[in-house]
């Protein structure tokens, strides 16, 4: 037995694809299936405690995250759809392990060879960046290249619609009927949602990549994911990307950061120009949510959930059936679908009560400090620009959370929790050298 725990435990970042890839089309598997793969996790807690005598790595997420998985299993008991919330607490438990595989397989890996005195601070080639671990450099390209590919299915199975960019290009996309994944095409601000964190963190893995060929390769993923961003025309993953690619330079430089206010000006300029109600309108209203005041009907609709229940929550995965049931809306079209509240914040509270919107915010709020951490901590510029990537693509999920929720997707949920475990592994292995 103990051999056996010895392989999961040191081949762990490997084998996560065993519920990984489940979990990212948990929404299209059978919920028996999606289950029974979530069902392998504990296999791989058991592994590490065999092995190493610890169920895992400690980690600056660990108070925050247990309090929202305690959370989570209250909000199932008292769901009055509880084959729906047990599903969805399934995709949480999902996430928190992908997190805890990506830490666990890098960090407690790279621990139990360094005592065996075998060299793996892998990146250290003539074409690989200097990352602190090999493995990271593998889980970079990865998530792009994944990435990569969910842009081309996004795009092929998109449900395109002309917001404010009137792109021609959009009748050239030839259209596949991917029934299997989304029967009614996908909607844009998913795509989006699951893309535009991963621009900065390909446009900073094209930048460190030393050989030509790997640059190109980095280079055209990258564009690959600008490209079917724009497509999408999802306001709010756009203005939270070019929010984040702008500051990005000044994060890998903090000192720079006074300048920032200053690139304001011209903004704050233009939205006078435009006109302030204009541009919210423009900002706010979506494909399903036609204006902005449908939207935030709905943002007043979760905050009333919050105020009835907030110990429990609704239940998760019920803000649909319960705003139609309890808190009916008034602006939207009754055939308009309102699977969330349109702010993942807000919706935090309704479905996990107040308490876990505290602990989510708990959640977010930490794994920004630690990105600015590994930023000031980086042993050389390879490891300050890869920090500097990640924490990026946070702020592109935390902005686009303000207009959106879709963290709710597994689709989009898998890129998040593997941008977030591959920041805490960087600040774990600096802080140790």
């Amino acid at each position: 037995m103990r051999r056996v725990a010895d392989l999961i435990a040191e081949n762990e970042f490997w084998l996560l694809v065993v519920y990984g890839v489940p979990l990212l089309f948990a929404r299209n598997l059978p919920a028996p299936v999606f289950l029974t793969a979530l069902a392998t996790i504990p296999l791989f807690w058991l592994a590490r405690r065999v092995a190493r005598g610890a169920w895992t790595v400690a980690t600056p997420l660990d108070l925050p995250a247990a309090i929202l998985l305690i959370l989570g299993l209250v909000s199932v008991m008292v769901s009055d759809a509880r084959a729906a919330s047990i599903v969805s607490f399934g995709e949480w438990i999902g996430g928190f392990a992908l997190y805890y595989s990506i830490v666990n397989g890098i960090v407690a890996t790279r621990r139990r060879t360094s005592a065996g005195h075998t060299e793996l601070a892998g990146g250290k080639g003539a074409s690989s960046p200097d990352v602190g671990d090999s493995r990271i450099g593998v889980g970079v390209w990865t998530l792009v290249l994944v990435g990569a590919a969910m842009a081309v299915a996004g795009a092929l199975g998109l449900r395109f619609s002309v917001k404010f960019l009137p792109l021609p290009m959009l009748d050239l996309v030839p259209k596949l009927d991917l029934e299997f994944l989304n029967p009614r095409g996908f909607t844009p601000n998913i795509v989006a949602g699951a893309l535009a964190p991963l621009v900065p963190i390909a446009l900073v893995w094209t930048i460190l990549q030393r050989g030509r060929a790997l640059q190109f390769i980095a280079a055209a993923l990258a564009c690959v994911l600008v490209a079917v961003t724009l497509l999408t025309q999802s306001r709010g993953a756009l203005l939270a990307l070019t929010t984040a690619c702008v500051l990005l330079p000044f994060l890998r430089s903090p000192r720079r950061l006074w300048l920032v206010p200053a690139l304001l000006i011209p903004l704050v300029a233009l939205v006078f120009v435009l006109g302030p109600s204009n541009v919210i309108e423009m900002i706010m209203a979506s494909d399903t949510q036609g204006s902005a005041g449908e939207r935030v009907e709905l943002w007043d609709r979760a905050l009333r959930m919050m105020r009835d229940f907030p110990f429990t929550g609704i239940g998760l995965g019920l803000f649909e059936s319960t705003v139609l049931a309890l808190y009916p809306p008034f602006y939207s079209p009754p055939d308009a679908p309102l699977p969330h509240a349109h702010n993942l914040y807000l919706e935090m509270g309704a479905e996990f009560g107040v308490g876990g919107l505290v602990a989510f915010f708990a959640l977010v709020t930490t794994v920004v400090g630690v990105g600015w951490q590994a930023i000031r901590r980086a042993a050389n510029e390879a490891q300050g620009w890869l920090a500097a990537g990640l924490l990026a693509s946070v702020f592109v999920f935390l902005g686009h959370s303000v207009l959106d929720a879709t963290f709710l997707s597994t689709k989009v949920s898998v890129i998040v929790w593997s941008v977030m475990g591959l920041a805490v592994t960087l600040f774990l292995i600096e802080r140790e050298t």
